[in-house]
């Protein structure tokens, strides 16, 4: 009974702090022109999986974007313009979390857009595909011969 006693407060102290530092919802944003990048965590390390997230920009009540987080908690947003926007994650177990993000004025991206890609022409694609049974029957053949 003793024992009991001596431990009791530590026991105390963790079961009551333990939850809630494992619950701890933070959203890190980073910005990547033209977008701003965030990720919802528990605890700072574990992923909020298909949160909902809504976005509301500078001086605005209604929302610029409403959407789920993925399942490793990310989610993207393009913003219209320079301001503090804020970010509001609710994972709908109770655990709701608002944050701010100032976007720069001039936010857009300095490198070039990619250019476009074509896809393969019908003779590419024919190519392709006689190519690759030429090199099956050439391994088809190869190992019947290895066998014999």
């Amino acid at each position: 009974m003793i024992r009991w006693l001596r431990c009791a407060p530590a026991a105390a102290a963790f079961f009551i702090t333990a939850p809630l530092g494992a619950h701890d919802l933070a959203v890190r944003v980073e910005l990547h022109p033209p977008l701003a990048l965030a990720r919802a965590l528990y605890g700072g390390t574990e992923p909020v999986p298909f949160a909902k997230v809504t976005v509301q920009a500078p001086g605005a009540t209604n929302v610029h974007q409403a959407g789920n987080a993925d399942a490793q908690g990310y989610f993207a947003f393009r913003p219209s313009g320079a301001g503090i926007w804020r970010v509001t994650v609710d994972d709908e177990m109770g655990h709701t979390q608002t944050s701010t993000v100032t976007i720069p004025a001039p936010f857009t991206s300095s490198q070039p857009a990619p250019p476009a890609v074509s896809p393969p022409s019908r003779l590419e694609r024919a190519l392709l595909g006689l190519s690759l049974l030429a090199g099956v029957s050439g391994f088809w053949y190869g190992f019947r011969a290895r066998r014999a």
